[in-house]
C-alpha cells in the first residue's frame, strides 16, 4: 500500500492544478470581428480586421487565473475603400511592413456585476504599448460562449496618423469587438 501512496499523492495534485485554471475557449471565427469606427472628414468610417487569433482561457468563478491574448494581423484592414486601406497601411499610420500585427495581453480581468466584466491589459500597436481596459458583456450557456465589448482608444497614444489633423481624422478611434466561443 505504502508504495501507492507516492502516485496517489501526485495524481491528486495534477487534478489539484488542473481545476485550478481556467477554461479554455476556441473562437468561432467565422461568427466573430473585431471592428473599429473613426471619424473622417465629419463623417463615420467604420471597418474591420478580417485575419486575427485569439486565446481566452476565462471562467467567471476564477477570474484570477483568466487570461486574454489577441495577435491582429494589420495588413487584414477591410474599410469598404482600397484607397483608405492602402493609406493605414503605410508608415505614418499602422506601418504594417515594419510592425504587421497588434497584440493585446491581459493582466486581469475583473467582475462589473450582471455578466459584464473588464479585460485590463496592455495593447501593443507599432512600437507603443499602452495600458487599456475592455468592457464586455458575457453570456454562457454550457460549452457555448458569447461576448460583445467596446474600448476607446486615442490614435495618437500609438503614432497613428501623426501628419493628419484631428479636423481631418479625429483622435479617438471606438473599437468594437463580438466574439463567439465554445469548449
Amino acid at each position: 500500500m505504502n508504495k501507492f501512496l507516492p502516485i496517489i499523492f501526485g495524481l491528486s495534485q495534477l487534478f489539484a492544478l488542473s481545476a485550478a485554471h481556467s477554461a479554455e475557449w476556441k473562437v468561432n471565427y467565422e461568427r466573430s470581428k473585431i471592428e473599429f469606427t473613426a471619424t473622417q472628414n465629419g463623417s463615420g468610417l467604420t471597418g474591420n480586421f478580417t485575419s486575427w487569433s485569439s486565446k481566452i482561457d476565462f471562467d467567471p468563478n476564477q477570474l484570477e487565473t483568466s487570461h486574454i491574448s489577441a495577435e491582429i494581423a494589420l495588413d487584414s484592414i477591410s474599410a469598404g475603400d482600397k484607397q483608405i486601406e492602402d493609406l493605414l497601411k503605410t508608415s505614418d499610420w499602422f506601418d504594417t511592413t515594419k510592425f504587421p500585427k497588434a497584440v493585446f495581453k491581459s493582466d486581469q480581468i475583473v467582475s462589473l456585476g450582471k455578466n459584464r466584466y473588464e479585460a485590463q491589459g496592455q495593447l501593443t500597436i507599432k512600437d507603443s504599448q499602452i495600458p487599456v481596459a475592455l468592457n464586455f458583456n458575457l453570456t454562457i450557456d454550457g460549452p457555448l460562449a458569447k461576448a460583445s465589448g467596446m474600448l476607446q482608444l486615442l490614435r495618437t497614444d500609438f503614432n497613428l496618423g501623426n501628419s493628419t489633423p484631428e479636423a481631418t481624422v479625429a483622435v479617438p478611434v471606438l473599437v468594437m469587438i463580438r466574439i463567439e466561443a465554445e469548449k
